[in-house]
């Protein structure tokens, strides 16, 4: 049994040269790119943020002035605010039975056509057809909506501006500040590839994404800016919600379904604007660096060793003989 270990011995080739000082090159390039570029140097850190968004404006419509207070959703969730652009209201609903007007569930002619029970999205079918409008009678709040829709759009809300006032935390890199950033609706919407006259009749939701990666060894703290992006959030079909006031016999408000005769419906549209912030902080450290410079070295010594080995196998010089070092310091081929 013998224990086997490896020897240098120099070459006088001048090709295997070359070849192992271009390799260590490659090698040296090659790492300090991956260190430079892989921010091997330097250590990071999250950034925790707070958001606060509000809107500022005002407009004139066909009945006098509304401003942010009239227009302007900002209790939703943090980093949420809701801009209106348009609504229609039904007044004076009351229950009571009569045809509907959905094309795709409430259309009949015949009764068989009508279970009794069935439900629709405005109300529950009674067995009944309307021969007469071609729909199934329902149980439901009339007037129906969708028969006195009379849309109210607001202008100039894309000259609106919305402020986001960012609270940023980063207690190892000593980040506690505030940065605003002011952008108009249309600015947003532009972002999103849209214009205000494509969402003011039924509103669109904005996702903006604000996302900071600031080397502070080059710039500041104060002076570095987010990369905006904004996304339109659904596939087109608009925003909108509704409010419902419910009223008695006499016209007294009440909020109990119980004694409520009558309702009226307001449907709001405008634009939603979600807002996801996420950063990162980049600093020089001279632990990191010693670090990936030592990891460095032990890979390009592993290289170096591999290509002995490699070259050992391919080269027919090498082959020819195994060599050792003798007191004098020169190598001679290994008696066998």
């Amino acid at each position: 049994m013998y224990f086997t270990t490896p020897r240098v011995v120099e070459i006088r080739n001048c090709k295997l040269a070359v070849l192992q000082y271009v390799g260590i090159l490659f090698g040296f390039v090659g790492l300090a790119l991956l260190v430079w570029m892989q921010r091997l140097y330097q250590v990071s850190t999250g950034v925790a943020f707070a958001i606060d968004l509000k809107g500022y404006g005002a407009a004139l419509n066909d009945f006098g002035l509304m401003d942010a207070s009239d227009a302007v959703v900002t209790v939703m969730s943090e980093g949420d605010i809701f801009i209106q652009t348009n609504y229609y209201s039904v007044m004076n609903q009351t229950r009571t039975i009569g045809p509907g007007n959905n094309p795709v569930l409430e259309t009949c002619h015949s009764d068989e056509m009508c279970p009794s029970g069935q439900q629709t999205r405005q109300g529950v079918k009674n067995g009944t057809c309307d021969r007469t409008s071609g729909f199934c009678f329902i149980h439901a709040w009339f007037p129906l909506e969708n028969q006195t829709w009379s849309d109210k759009k607001l202008p100039s809300i894309q000259d609106w501006l919305i402020s986001f006032r960012i609270k940023m935390f980063a207690p190892s890199f000593g980040l506690d500040q505030v940065q605003v950033i002011g952008l108009t609706v249309a600015q947003l919407l532009s972002g999103a590839g849209l214009t205000m006259s494509q969402v003011a009749k039924n509103g669109t939701f904005l996702a903006v994404s604000l996302n900071w990666e600031c080397d502070v060894d080059y710039v500041t703290l104060a002076d570095c800016s987010p990369q905006i992006v904004v996304q339109q959030g659904n596939d087109g079909s608009g925003y909108s919600f509704r409010s419902v006031h419910y009223a008695t016999a006499a016209g007294v408000p009440v909020t109990d379904l119980t004694f409520a005769t009558s309702r009226s419906v307001t449907r709001t549209f405008g634009v939603r604007i979600m807002t996801a912030a996420r950063g990162v902080l980049f600093r020089f450290s001279w632990t990191a660096l010693m670090l990936s410079v030592g990891s460095s070295l032990g890979i390009l010594s592993a290289t170096r060793i591999a290509a002995d080995i490699l070259i050992s196998l391919m080269s027919k010089q090498v082959r020819l003989a195994k060599f050792e070092r003798s007191l004098d310091g020169k190598y001679r081929p290994l008696s066998s």
